[in-house]
């Protein structure tokens, strides 16, 4: 038995939104070499997303990114699981940039390390402040 369609289709995102210009830029040319199968470009530009995007969250570009991750994870601004993640997702970028080609598969953990932080770090922050304004009645705010 083979199933042809689930209806109603599920409503999941995996979309990534609110990201400051730069992020954006860099990200969706990450995607772009991603989708092309160009891996080792992929992985170096997904790395290079997460670069930019501590850089602004801290609005500080002082240290090296492990230090900006290990602070962004001791300001309280990601839990200790999401800076693991994003550790592993610097030490691949090393990795690919000195040592070997990334697989298909290594690829696209790296695609996905790289978009949870982005959705975690501002899609779902932004979500909630807008979430939070719309349900305020006029009284509230």
């Amino acid at each position: 038995m083979n199933i042809l369609k689930v209806w109603p289709e599920p409503t999941v995102s995996n979309k990534v939104e609110h990201l400051p210009e730069g992020v954006k830029t860099t990200f969706e040319k990450a995607r772009w070499q991603y989708n092309g199968q160009h891996y080792e470009e992929a992985c170096l530009m997904f790395r290079k997303t997460l670069d930019i995007a501590t850089k602004d969250l801290l609005q500080d570009e002082a240290g090296t990114l492990y230090a900006r991750i290990k602070r962004l994870a001791s300001d309280g601004k990601i839990p200790a699981d999401l800076a693991d993640f994003a550790h592993t997702l610097r030490e691949l970028g090393n990795e690919f940039t000195h040592a070997s080609e990334p697989t298909s598969r290594e690829a696209a953990d790296v695609e996905t390390a790289t978009r949870l932080f982005l959705m975690y770090t501002y899609t779902l922050p932004t979500m909630l402040k807008n979430r939070r304004a719309e349900s305020l009645s006029p009284q509230e705010a």
